[in-house]
């Protein structure tokens, strides 16, 4: 396991071993299942976070300042001249709220989820009506980001890698840059 990193993402990364410097120049497989895989088509980006959808998730901790981030599974696409981000994440509401637990898709019901472009400030600005879900699977969480015009706009570049970004309560959060899979 690298040094520093949180258990929710070292397993992620003991199931995909890509050296950052090894090119790919054919279609690379699909992800498999239990590993980081981002998949675009024609008019679909899916970005796949591994992980046990069934195993209990708690929020709303006395531990986390309100205001923080509890969990954040994001997706950043760098592609020369612009930054988005996708992404869901579940901020500490309040410090009357108490604590609470539940699977991932309860989780999920209480985050909020978007697409965001970085300005030349580097402040993350919200792109309004941009069609984002986000599904718990029986092999983890699923972002999507959904139309042809969509697609084309936040990677429009076609980079190698976007980079993968996750946080949970208790845990540094990291990142990790994934190999991007342009299905035909």
């Amino acid at each position: 396991m690298k040094p520093g990193l949180s258990p929710l993402f070292a397993l992620a990364l003991m199931c995909v071993a890509v050296p950052q410097a090894e090119a790919r120049t054919a279609a690379l497989p699909p992800p498999q299942p239990g590993a980081l895989g981002a998949v675009v088509t024609r008019d679909k980006a899916s970005f796949s976070f591994p992980m046990d959808p069934t195993r209990t998730f708690e929020w709303d901790l006395d531990a986390d300042p309100v205001g923080s981030v509890e969990y954040r599974w994001s997706v950043a696409v760098s592609d020369g001249g612009a930054k988005y981000v996708v992404g869901f994440f579940k901020l500490r509401r309040s410090a009357g709220d108490s604590a609470q637990s539940g699977r991932l898709e309860d989780l999920l019901k209480r985050g909020n989820l978007g697409l965001f472009r970085q300005d030349e400030q580097g402040r993350l600005l919200m792109v309004e009506g941009a069609s984002v879900s986000a599904a718990a699977t029986p092999t983890g969480l699923v972002l999507t980001i959904t139309g042809a015009d969509l697609v084309d706009r936040v990677l429009s570049a076609r980079p190698s890698s976007v980079t993968f970004e996750v946080a949970a309560p208790g845990s540094a959060p990291d990142a990790e840059d994934v190999l991007v899979n342009y299905a035909q």
